[in-house]
């Protein structure tokens, strides 16, 4: 199993950019047939869309967190096998159930931490454009995972109930993501899913899709950047807070 180690580093890679080419293909082909029917033009009800912009921002990102995700699973395995002399697929399998719990911890915990702080709603610009597939595997998601543990042969072991007991921590982020909204609060853009204060916004800029591209102030400047699907009919409104605020918008 050590042998299939590399591989198995390489498929997450992988299986991103397969989903991001054909995701991508598919967002540029939508968004260019809506541009020609003005689904883009100021004041359209036209909901957030998947864009091509927030495509490659989003891809790009979770590549930087893919890396950083495989060094640090990567070193770790290395220091459990050594220490409980397991293999080191079965070490890798303990770092990553265990990096996975943390991070998903982490995740609730800012995403209380914003729901409290953010204050008042001051314009609800709708849900996350992808809603729709974030609910539907909040629902599949438990379903394979209690059909695998169910058809598991490896008995009542850890490693067979270990992977898809995970797996159930992934329906309630899903199920936030799915009921999320993009909202400008009265200390700042609610992401869908987590807080950005005005003052750590660095500086805005617009797609001709309606996309809001956003460079953040922080220690990470290639986490830094992030692109949000906005309604057409709500661009002004949000291009006039933004500047009340005074955040910077570039060309």
């Amino acid at each position: 199993m050590s042998s299939l180690l590399p591989l198995l580093l390489l498929l997450p890679f992988v299986m991103l950019l397969g989903v991001y080419a054909v995701t991508r293909h598919l967002a540029a082909r939508r968004t260019a047939w809506l541009r020609v029917q003005g689904g883009f033009a100021e004041g359209s009800v036209l909901p957030a869309q998947i864009t091509p912009a927030m495509l490659d921002r989003g891809v790009r990102n979770a590549l930087i967190c893919t890396v950083a995700i495989i060094v640090v699973v990567g070193l770790g395995s290395y220091v459990v096998a050594s220490v409980t002399h397991r293999s080191l697929f079965q070490a890798a399998g303990i770092v990553g159930a265990v990096g996975y719990v943390i991070v998903l911890a982490v995740f609730f915990g800012l995403w209380l931490r914003g729901r409290a702080r953010r204050g008042t709603v001051i314009l609800d610009c709708g849900p996350h454009p992808m809603r729709w597939l974030c609910l539907m595997l909040a629902v599949l998601v438990p379903l394979m995972s209690l059909m695998t543990m169910l058809s598991s042969t490896s008995g009542r072991s850890i490693w067979a109930f270990g992977g898809p007991g995970l797996m159930l921590l992934q329906s309630p982020f899903m199920a936030v993501v799915g009921f999320s909204r993009l909202q400008v609060t009265e200390l700042g853009l609610w992401q869908y899913y987590g807080l950005l204060p005005w003052e750590k916004i660095s500086s805005v800029s617009w797609t001709p899709e309606s996309t809001l591209l956003i460079q953040a102030k922080g220690r990470f400047v290639s986490l830094s950047k992030g692109a949000l699907p906005v309604p057409p009919a709500h661009r002004a409104a949000i291009a006039d807070l933004l500047a009340q605020h005074g955040v910077t918008t570039s060309a």
